[in-house]
């Protein structure tokens, strides 16, 4: 910040650049069929946790009904401990099928490393196993490899699906890796079990060609 303030004063702003990313065609039907074939989908990625939830929102992660609960968020004047043990007891007098649960983690806040303590970390995972579905914003590679070990060590099959350097690790971590190729030799695509091209195509992977094997 220091720096900033050093170098980035008495300056013009010119003009504003922004940037449409949109979403590939058929994600949230993709993400619907997945789900109604009994796989559990999170999210884990290095953006902003603002944009994680909108792209959430927009892909069916997230539907209108329901409760997010954004365990990180450094509002909380409760412990780590002390939410995850409420939390835990909410589940246990909902349905989820009428009220599904939405769990959003900021990697990028000290907050997290208390939650992934060794006092907090099992009671933190039966949640995010009990959850409809866990945004993970702000995760680094080494995050994103530590959810799937978490994960695993649950006796779960998981899959990683990624398509950049930062998610080689989550997916040499998994059962199975994936990897959306945008270019043939790309890093995620040299370190994946499997390549396609959109999003779409792990209908067939998963629902066709994953059954049959």
């Amino acid at each position: 910040q220091n720096l900033f303030r050093k170098v980035q004063k008495d300056m013009t702003v010119l003009g504003l650049a922004g940037i449409e990313d949109t979403l590939q065609p058929e994600v949230p039907e993709t993400i619907e069929m997945m789900r109604m074939a009994g796989m559990k989908i999170w999210m884990v990625t290095g953006d902003m946790k603002e944009a994680a939830i909108k792209i959430a929102h927009s892909s069916g992660l997230i539907c209108d009904k329901g409760d997010i609960f954004d365990i990180t968020s450094p509002l909380s004047r409760v412990s780590a401990h002390e939410l995850l043990t409420n939390l835990s007891d909410y589940f246990n007098v909902i349905d989820l099928e009428d009220n599904p649960i939405y769990i959003v983690i900021d990697c990028s806040l000290d907050s997290f490393d208390d939650f992934i303590n060794e006092e907090n970390l099992e009671l933190l995972t039966n949640i995010l196993m009990k959850a409809t579905t866990v945004i993970c914003a702000r995760a680094n590679p080494m995050q994103k490899a530590f959810f799937v070990e978490t994960i695993r060590k649950q006796k779960k099959v998981t899959c990683a699906v990624g398509d950049g350097a930062n998610d080689v690790s989550m997916i040499h971590n998994a059962n199975i890796g994936v990897a959306m190729m945008k270019t043939i030799n790309s890093q995620a695509s040299n370190a994946a079990d499997f390549g396609v091209r959109e999003f779409s195509h792990l209908q067939r992977l998963f629902l066709i060609h994953g059954r049959l094997s």
